[in-house]
């Protein structure tokens, strides 16, 4: 039982950083964007 917390403790890091690149890649589009709109 011990192993499978550490297991999910692990995924459940790595969902909430692949969250966090997601965002950063959508906010960056999302800034690009609005930039490419004004220019």
């Amino acid at each position: 039982m011990q192993t499978c917390g550490v297991w999910m403790a692990a995924w459940l890091e790595h969902a909430a950083c692949q969250l966090q690149a997601a965002e950063q890649v959508f906010f960056a589009v999302k800034e690009k964007g609005w930039i490419i709109l004004r220019g």
